[in-house]
């Protein structure tokens, strides 16, 4: 049964907490690029960046981080992503950061 709207999953095994807090936050807008290669997943992450100019406003794609993992780790972030997809389903008004 997927998790109630607004419910925070928790992972199986304790995350450090100590460990934990300096983890970088990741925004991005687009995955540029994706691959499978020996064993390991790869995604590109970019954002879209505004930059003033002279006269305008410019925009420009820049990766800001690679993503690596193994098959498993894949699976993994799938099947997050999926039960996401179906918290956001299931409400438009609750968000969880």
């Amino acid at each position: 049964m997927p998790d109630a709207p607004g419910k925070i999953t928790k992972s199986l095994l304790p995350v450090s907490n100590s460990a934990s807090a300096g983890a970088p936050v990741i925004y991005f807008d687009a995955v540029a690029t994706f691959g499978f290669a020996n064993g390991i997943a790869n995604l590109a992450l970019e954002i879209i960046r505004f930059m003033p100019s002279e006269n305008s406003t410019t925009a420009d794609r820049v990766v800001v981080a690679h993503l690596k993992m193994s098959a498993a780790a894949y699976a993994s972030l799938k099947s997050s992503i999926a039960a996401l997809d179906s918290q956001m389903a299931q409400s438009t008004t609750t968000s969880v950061n």
